[in-house]
């Protein structure tokens, strides 16, 4: 008779001992907010209660944070070997280690730092090299040392330090204070070149003076450039510095300067390939085509970088130069010639020289797969556009293959606390270590949850490339309705542009300062805010969706009609600035568009305008059942 209410009062107990999820998810927040004032005892009181909550770490960080001076080594351990490999994880490492660097406990350091790419605090890898040093361990600090050394910048504070051991040490002497002065003066940071210098031995003073000489007036120096001179390596640098200079103000006065002193240097062929090198890229980066193609094919094959075989392929590319173009591509290594881009133009490199049906067999291949290439390939057969994704995924809101990952876990929490930033942080662990169809299965789920950027993150990867349905959301559907039939552009192409510029991220800005969903920079969208007689936008409201994507859709509609409509043209505008496309237009004309694109100097943009133009291809196919053939759109003339 006694026991049932005995089992009703357990009962009770473990309900009151065990919140739902709603009450853990509220509760967390209340902690978290205490915490961050300075309040901890709503934390200890409440832990228990939270201890199985995928959220109940970054308390655990805000506590440790907290008293991080007074936590024993033994316990962070602990905390590490449990929260390992995770966000929290990673932020505790840091954090205690910093405190012991700044305290001096270096054999701490030295036993448990570990390097993470999400952390960038540049001081902490400083901390390490002198925990290294400190030890007596130079021999394992030396690569460090040189790689924190031979930047072209100003080293966090932390470092200092570790340089003057160094130097101490003979890890850092006259040569290798001399290859940084090289990296600093070619970011024009002369200020920082003279601090460097005074560490040189005085043997090298007149040097140093020749080098500022030749940074402040290349063509004086190169024209008084002494035949005895350049039996010195660091003459022959002088003389390379003066070069870069010289041909980023006139390269074709640094080629006249160049061809005078050639004769000289013959003995040379390590320096000879590194000024063929520097002037052939110098000049395809200004679409001098002819010149770039000189200068590069005067390199032997050992002695290309990847970056000069790339550029020699473009050069001949421009130039119509197909036979050098299809000897070239069987030059590269077998996964770099096994990439779309080069099998595309093996094709048309056959073709051009009478290869028809050896091109129509790479391209029948290449047509089988989604993406920029293979719809170029489909154009060139008359083949159908591949829009199939080649896997299927149960889009369930939990689903099972990571349902029971911690690291799921937290995204989750975070998406339904709307805390989309910290979520994209958590994401950046968790699909480091899923496969394929785990990813997919994630992207699904992001979807679900109206979380698009999340789908985008979720499929960052070349496994994705074929997938044409997850990899392109279509968030905020009544606005970019709105803003395209105010700026008369199609839907699909302002949907390519947002999806490519921030992946959906609103409140994304770049290094570079571009802000938003359309990645405005705020120049830009001051100057277009004016123009449709709207109020000057604060950097905070361009994060606004609504504003960023009025403003932005209007600028791309601009740049567009600007440029007669021609859809290359106008991405490449709205990524690079109108005055640059220009330019690009008057040197080495060519009729192709294909080959323009692919011939665009500036990294970034060529990648652009391919991703762009494909992206809005595949939102067409969404909105409409039917996307425009590539070939409708490529026009340059």
């Amino acid at each position: 008779m006694l026991q049932l209410p005995l089992l009703c009062l357990l009962f009770c107990l473990q309900a009151a001992a065990a919140p739902s999820p709603g009450a853990q998810r509220d509760l967390f927040q209340r902690v978290e907010h205490d915490l961050k004032r300075g309040v901890h005892s709503s934390y200890l009181s409440a832990r228990e209660k939270l201890r199985d909550y995928p959220l109940y770490p970054y308390l655990v960080y805000r506590d440790v944070g907290r008293r991080i001076a007074r936590i024993s080594d033994r316990e962070m351990i602990a905390l590490l070997k449990r929260y390992g490999g995770t966000v929290v994880g990673d932020r505790l490492r840091h954090r205690w280690l910093k405190h012991r660097a700044r305290h001096g406990r270096w054999s701490v350091v030295a036993e448990h730092y570990v390097p993470s790419s999400y952390i960038t605090d540049r001081a902490m890898p400083c901390y390490y090299a002198r925990a290294l040093l400190e030890r007596g361990r130079a021999a394992e600090a030396r690569e460090l040392v040189t790689s924190l050394w031979l930047v072209g910048f100003s080293q966090a504070p932390a470092c200092d330090a570790v340089f003057a051991r160094a130097k101490r040490l003979g890890i850092i002497g006259d040569e290798q204070i001399w290859r940084r002065i090289l990296l600093v003066l070619e970011k024009r940071r002369v200020r920082l070149a003279d601090y460097l210098a005074r560490s040189l031995s005085s043997r090298m003073a007149g040097d140093y003076r020749r080098l500022r000489q030749a940074h402040h007036n290349p063509p004086g120096v190169l024209s008084r450039m002494e035949p005895g001179s350049l039996s010195s390596p660091y003459q022959r640098d002088i003389l390379l510095h003066a070069l870069k200079r010289e041909q980023k103000n006139n390269l074709p006065r640094a080629m006249r300067l160049w061809a005078s002193l050639r004769g000289r240097v013959k003995d040379y062929p390590g320096f000879l390939n590194r000024v063929h090198t520097e002037l052939g890229l110098a000049a395809a980066h200004q679409l001098e085509s002819q010149t770039a193609y000189s200068q590069l094919t005067l390199l032997p094959p050992s002695a290309r970088t990847p970056k000069a075989h790339d550029r020699l392929i473009r050069s001949a590319l421009r130039l119509g130069r197909w036979h050098t173009v299809l000897r070239e591509i069987e030059a590269l290594g077998h996964d770099t010639r096994a990439e779309p881009q080069w099998r595309y133009w093996k094709a048309r490199a056959l073709q051009q020289t009478g290869r028809r049906e050896q091109a129509a067999e790479i391209w029948r291949a290449l047509a089988r797969r989604s993406g920029y290439y293979g719809f170029l390939a489909a154009d060139r057969i008359g083949a159908a556009y591949r829009w199939s994704a080649p896997y299927s995924v149960h889009a369930s809101p939990a689903p099972g293959a990571i349902a029971d990952l911690p690291a799921f876990k937290r995204v989750r929490e975070f998406v339904l606390l709307n805390r989309l930033f910290d979520a994209r942080r958590e994401m950046n662990y968790l699909t480091d270590g899923l496969d394929v169809p785990a990813r997919m299965q994630l992207a699904a789920w992001c979807r679900s949850r109206g979380w698009s950027s999340g789908v985008v993150q979720a499929l960052a990867s070349d496994a994705f490339l074929g997938e044409t349905d997850l990899r392109f959301p279509m968030p905020w559907r009544e606005l970019v309705a709105r803003e395209a039939k105010r700026s008369r552009l199609p839907q699909h192409l302002i949907y390519g542009v947002m999806r490519r510029e921030s992946g959906f991220v609103p409140r994304i800005k770049s290094s570079a300062g571009a802000v938003g969903l359309m990645q405005l920079m705020p120049a830009t969208a001051r100057e277009t805010a004016r123009r449709l007689r709207l109020s000057r936008p604060s950097p905070v409201r361009l994060l606004n969706p609504a504003l960023n994507v009025r403003l932005g859709a209007s600028y791309l509609s601009r740049v567009y009609g600007k440029n007669g409509r021609r859809l290359p043209l106008a991405l490449a505008a709205y990524n690079a600035g109108p005055l640059r496309v220009k330019r690009w237009l008057a040197q080495t004309p060519v009729t192709d568009a294909d080959v323009w694109i692919d011939t665009i100097p500036f990294d970034e943009t060529r990648l652009y305008v391919r991703a762009v133009l494909f992206y809005s291809a595949a939102y067409q196919h969404k909105l409409q059942g039917r996307a425009d053939r590539l070939k409708s759109v490529l026009s340059i003339r």
